[in-house]
């Protein structure tokens, strides 16, 4: 019990790490600086927010522990490689690529991800 919960303190923790990152090189894109400033924002609200690679899911079955998004070059994905899915800035858990083509990339459902809310056609975000 105590590795589910550190395991998702971890993954809660890579896209707060994130998200402070972007911001960082938001406002140096801008030419902002605001530390100290008090002001706090949603990550939602701030347009030049990026957390990860966006992809759309093709098809999903958590009964059978089974993923597929769409794939492209830009994306990058390898088989293999282990990812963690973000959906509204939150961390969902973590997916491990099975197969991968030019359109689609496979993917199992790793243990503990709550990928149950999530249905084809919803946009997520990919930490490779």
């Amino acid at each position: 019990m105590l590795s589910k919960t550190n395991e998702a303190l971890e993954q809660e923790l890579q896209v707060a790490q994130t998200i402070n990152e972007s911001r960082k090189k938001a406002n140096i894109m801008t030419g902002t600086l605001n530390i100290g400033s008090g002001d706090s924002q949603a990550a939602g609200d701030n347009p030049s927010l990026s957390i990860g690679v966006q992809t759309t899911i093709a098809s999903i079955s958590n009964q059978d522990g089974i993923l597929v998004l769409n794939n492209s070059t830009e994306i990058g994905l390898q088989a293999g490689a282990p990812v963690t899915l973000i959906h509204n800035y939150k961390p969902l858990g973590r997916i491990q690529i099975m197969q991968v083509t030019d359109k689609f990339a496979v993917a199992n459902i790793l243990p503990g991800a709550n990928c149950q809310k999530l249905d084809a056609g919803e946009s997520v975000k990919l930490l490779l």
